[in-house]
């Protein structure tokens, strides 16, 4: 058996370690290739930090919000098309996927174009509001169209990982980031195109990756039989309900405090801005382990029969969750003692001053390196299991509280301890509840041996 092949069930509940391997055979290349993904996003912010492009890097980071915006439709279709294709292993019509990644495709396209306008649009009367929101605001929009390839690409690899093969899906994953940091490096570095360079990359790499991810695909659904058009209507009209409407407004509602946060950090200085940019962009990367790991245990348990091995599924809940909570609490303790040197990574040593400030504040948010992954691996398994609604209550509490709490301490003028004190606070009390829900969840399961 390889990494791309899709693993058996036993009737039995497996041991630990049996458990642990299960997942790990789907979590690493999901890990290896969303590291990647994320690692190149480092990568650019570090070639505008490199090469001197420090205007073009606080743009970076005022665009961040829209990226985050951007995540919250791209995530939602392309984790509920992969939730489809781990329905049709055992479950569902296979032959549906190609279908099925169409339509999501089309959904797709439609809102990342309202997005783009919305934010164009909105940069016509902001200036009241916001001083810097008129030539902001239009780079959002440009930035937000530069994923729309990414989106397409990640609807068929999704579909390809929910088949089992994680592993093949890293092909396609190469060649997108191999290609997407040549172009960037060139416009950036050569051409001396800083923020638009970056957006060149976005959607070059996609675009040249994109035809592999089809081509695999396409040989791994082959010829299979299409289901019955009523059940494929129902399938997409529950999914849509269930998991892509839940996972989007979650992740949209998640997005707004992001909006509030980088502008009031900006007023505090540039450096404490862009340093924050950093340090969300590192902690992408530490929190993607336990999202691989939360995708590969939705995954076992999607592939599973609907009905019955309830005993199986929850040991592949508790084990899983519980290995990541060990492994990332002394992850993070490391993260804190080489954050000098994680910085080091992205930011040049003739600017001190970023270097100092993010070093600074990468110490005082140590807590949610540990919290927002373990939040995020929760969130991303109900979501995945159609208990969306509940993580979207959860964010959306959350999030009002953090937007609330930003805005007070920006009109007390407090400073950026303050807004620390608010990211660490949310970050502990969000996970807790979800912890509950997620907890209660594994309770109904043992209680019916179904899911």
């Amino acid at each position: 058996m390889t990494l791309a092949d899709t693993p058996s069930f036993p009737e039995q509940t497996s041991g630990t370690f049996a458990t642990v391997g299960k997942i790990a055979k789907i979590a690493f290349p999901l890990m290896v290739g969303s590291l990647a993904a994320a690692g190149l996003q480092i990568v650019k912010a570090g070639l505008l930090s490199y090469t001197g492009q420090e205007a073009d890097l606080y743009l970076l980071s005022m665009v961040t919000p829209a990226f985050i915006f951007m995540l919250a439709f791209l995530e939602s279709l392309a984790i509920t098309n992969q939730v489809f294709s781990s329905k049709s292993v055992n479950n569902w019509a296979k032959g549906d996927v190609f279908a099925a990644t169409k339509i999501f495709s089309i959904m797709g396209a439609v809102l990342t174009c309202i997005v783009a306008a919305g934010f164009y649009g909105t940069s016509f009367f902001i200036g009241g509001l916001w001083a810097e929101g008129p030539q902001i605001l239009p780079q959002m929009s440009l930035f937000v169209l530069s994923l729309l390839p990414f989106l397409l690409f990640e609807m068929r690899n999704g579909a390809l990982r929910g088949q089992g093969r994680t592993g093949l899906a890293l092909l396609p994953f190469v060649v997108l980031i191999v290609t997407d940091i040549a172009v960037t490096w060139v416009a950036v570095s050569t051409f001396g195109l800083g923020f638009h360079g970056v957006l060149i990359g976005n959607i070059a790499g996609p675009l040249v990756a994109m035809p592999l991810a089809f081509y695999l695909l396409r040989r791994e659904i082959g010829d299979a039989e299409r289901g019955a058009p009523e059940k494929f209507k129902k399938h997409m009209i529950g999914l849509t309900i269930g998991v892509a409407g839940p996972v989007f407004a979650s992740m949209f509602a998640g997005s707004a405090s992001a909006a509030v946060i980088f502008p009031a950090l900006a007023n505090l200085g540039q450096d404490i801005a862009s340093g924050f940019l950093l340090i969300v962009r590192i902690r992408i990367m530490f929190i993607i382990p336990a999202i691989a790991v939360g995708s590969a245990i939705a995954i076992l348990v999607n592939q599973m029969p609907e009905q019955g091995q309830g005993a199986e599924k929850r040991n592949i809940l508790i084990t899983g969750i519980l290995s990541v909570l060990v492994v990332y609490g002394f992850a993070t303790l490391g993260i804190d003692a080489l954050r000098g040197e994680m910085v080091g990574f992205v930011v040049g040593p003739e600017n001190a001053i970023l270097h100092s400030t993010t070093a600074g504040l990468m110490r005082a948010l140590a807590v949610t390196f540990f919290f927002i992954a373990a939040f995020t691996m929760v969130q991303v398994i109900l979501e995945h299991l159609g208990h969306g609604v509940f993580v979207l209550l959860v964010t959306i509490v959350f999030e009002l509280a953090t937007i609330g709490l930003t805005l007070f301490v920006a009109a007390r003028g407090y400073d950026v301890s303050a807004y620390v004190t608010v990211m660490n606070v949310t970050a502990v009390a969000s996970f807790l509840v979800l912890a509950v829900v997620l907890a209660n969840f594994i309770r109904k399961l043992e209680r019916s041996d179904a899911v």
